[in-house]
């Protein structure tokens, strides 16, 4: 079953589920702008917090630098 557009878990699986889609996006290297919020709003209250897409394009900037690296 998929989810539609707008909605969003509740009761008491929701936690669980946002913890493991945090965990996923960890694990594949995506950034997490939830998580992201979080921390300042925890660790760095009043401070200027990036818009998605500001904190988005500074993620691929620090993992990929001008262009994606190649070993080959």
């Amino acid at each position: 079953m998929r989810a539609e557009a707008g909605s969003e878990v509740r009761g008491p699986g929701a936690g669980v589920l946002a913890r493991i889609g945090t965990t996923i996006r960890r694990i594949a290297g995506m950034p997490d702008y939830p998580g992201y919020l979080h921390h300042m709003a925890e660790r760095h209250p009043g401070c200027p917090v990036l818009s998605e897409r500001q904190f988005y394009d500074e993620q691929v900037m620090a993992r990929y630098g001008n262009g994606a690296s190649r070993c080959c």
